[in-house]
């Protein structure tokens, strides 16, 4: 999965990613879910508006269907630590 948050112009270093992973729907396997985590929100706007570029770019050829995509902030966050 490192490959597929690296590639292109959606690096994991552009707009200001500060954290990537991918889910994978264990009833569905077709089904992902990425996560971004951005430094600030002017970055994860940017990469909003270069992902709908691509989208728009190579359109039906690319993506069997159009994907979710949304902004969220973190409004709570906790680790945990099992021994």
């Amino acid at each position: 999965m490192e490959t597929f948050l690296r590639r292109g112009r959606l690096g994991s270093q552009a707009h200001g990613v500060t954290h990537g992973s991918v889910h994978r729907d264990v009833n569905n396997p077709d089904t992902i879910f990425a996560l971004h985590r951005f430094k600030d929100m002017q970055g994860a706007k940017e990469f909003l508006g270069a992902v709908r570029a691509i989208w728009d770019e190579h359109g039906a050829e690319m993506l069997v269907y159009r994907p979710e995509i949304w902004l969220g902030e973190d409004i709570e966050q906790q680790s945990y630590s099992y021994s």
